[in-house]
């Protein structure tokens, strides 16, 4: 007659003191005898990241923390490298699910499966600025989001008497652009589109968007070199 092996029951995460109790043949003077089995839990881990979604998914920083099974896990490190970000051109996506809100990661505990690491996510997106000539932002002039460019048409005489003189009054006409330009705050760079903005091309503006037709004014006896100026619609 003996005691049987018994082999320690598996319980997920938790490691037992020795694996079976090996099998024993009693005699009438062996004592009773107990046999404690103790079960801990190993460590668990907490893989931590923050992730560029306009990027392509780039991960931009992570972390690997471990504790106790139950005890809270620490984002102490993951908080402060999210500010930073946040305060560094990026925002929270709205387009993928993140473990934290813009005032940092969500609380959370470590569970109890050893198997299987717990991995909280954060997603950002870059934000844009749109520069115009009422805003220019950091790098810019108004003068790079608005000019004016202008046809000066002059009359002179060309011989006679009065060669080299003011035939007539001069002409100037002006036609006024705009234009904006969007930047990545992240990156500063231009980009052609972002946050809901999209860079032009320098645009006509105000009612004139045109050199109108300008006919050479009649001066007897004199003949204009050309009987008018041509309509011209200026980029």
């Amino acid at each position: 007659k003996t005691w049987a092996q018994v082999d320690s029951p598996a319980i997920a995460s938790y490691t037992p003191s020795q694996t079976s109790v090996a099998e024993v043949t009693p005699t009438a003077d062996t004592p009773n005898t107990d046999v404690h089995v103790v079960y801990t839990i190993g460590a668990q881990k907490a893989t931590i990241n923050i992730i560029d979604e306009t990027d392509g998914d780039k991960n931009l920083w992570d972390a690997t923390e471990t504790g106790d099974a139950g005890s809270v896990v620490n984002f102490n490190d993951a908080d402060a490298a999210l500010k930073n970000y946040l305060a560094n051109g990026y925002a929270l996506s709205t387009n993928k699910t993140s473990d934290a809100t813009a005032d940092g990661f969500t609380p959370a505990d470590y569970d109890a499966d050893s198997s299987v690491d717990q991995v909280f996510n954060v997603y950002l997106v870059h934000t844009y600025t749109n520069h115009d000539k009422d805003n220019p932002g950091t790098g810019y002039d108004k003068s790079d989001f608005e000019k004016t460019v202008t046809r000066t048409i002059d009359y002179t005489y060309g011989n006679g008497p009065k060669q080299g003189q003011t035939a007539a009054p001069t002409v100037t006409q002006n036609v006024d652009f705009t234009r904006n330009i969007v930047t990545d705050n992240v990156t500063g760079k231009e980009v052609q589109s972002g946050g809901g903005y999209t860079t032009t091309d320098w645009k006509a503006t105000g009612d004139d968007t045109t050199w109108a037709q300008v006919d050479s004014p009649t001066i007897a006896s004199y003949t204009p070199s050309q009987t008018s100026v041509a309509e011209v619609t200026p980029t």
